[in-house]
């Protein structure tokens, strides 16, 4: 498997003789090619020849900024959002990284390509909610994703504190909105030991021996 000095795959053009680049331990057969745009780029002939390899990165700049433009969003809500959702992933110095990417939370590879992917799949941002993963361990994927109001997503915390009464599953929180009493005030009496039945509907001011 070899090239020669001139040859061109797509926009870049050989113009150097074949040599081994050493990167670590991996060792690979690269030439030096220059691209349209006149940067310079060692590329090894593999990536050449299977067509992975077509510009020094210019071209997949130029696609995605021509998807941007088609879309025409790129300054809106919608469009921030899905970038702050990636950033969450993937950018370790961004402030909340560790709540996300840290934990092992993804985005899916088909949101990952582009907005347009996802905005298919999840519609315009509903005011008044954002985007919320059902299952709070779970990844950002059409699956288990949906929009929620600022009380459903609180209400999905992983530090929420869930009781079952009568055979429902709810947040102290939710409870609390239920039965129109504090939320600190069950709290501290299911943490006193009170049945949830109890911390619920007993007046306030009283006291369980």
């Amino acid at each position: 498997m070899n090239v020669e000095i001139g040859q061109r795959f797509r926009r870049l053009e050989v113009i150097s003789d074949s040599y081994i680049r050493e990167v670590g331990t991996n060792r690979t057969r690269s030439v030096t090619c220059v691209c349209d745009c006149g940067e310079k780029r060692d590329i090894s002939i593999y990536s050449l020849i299977n067509g992975k390899s077509k510009s020094c990165g210019c071209l997949q700049k130029e696609l995605l900024s021509k998807r941007i433009i088609k879309h025409g969003m790129t300054h809106t809500r919608d469009y921030n959002g899905w970038m702050i959702m990636k950033a969450r992933c993937s950018n370790h110095d961004h402030p909340r990284f560790k709540s996300y990417g840290g934990r092992g939370i993804k985005v899916c590879d088909r949101w990952l390509e582009s907005f347009e992917n996802f905005y298919e799949d999840v519609g315009k941002k509903p005011e008044g909610m954002s985007l919320e993963r059902i299952d709070n361990n779970g990844n950002y994927e059409p699956s288990n994703c949906k929009w929620a109001t600022n009380t459903e997503q609180a209400n999905n915390r992983r530090t929420n504190i869930f009781l079952t009464y009568k055979g429902k599953k709810k947040s102290i929180k939710q409870w609390s909105l239920d039965f129109g009493i504090d939320y600190l005030v069950i709290y501290k009496r299911v943490a006193r030991g009170w049945s949830v039945e109890d911390a619920i509907h007993q007046p306030l001011g009283s006291r369980m021996l």
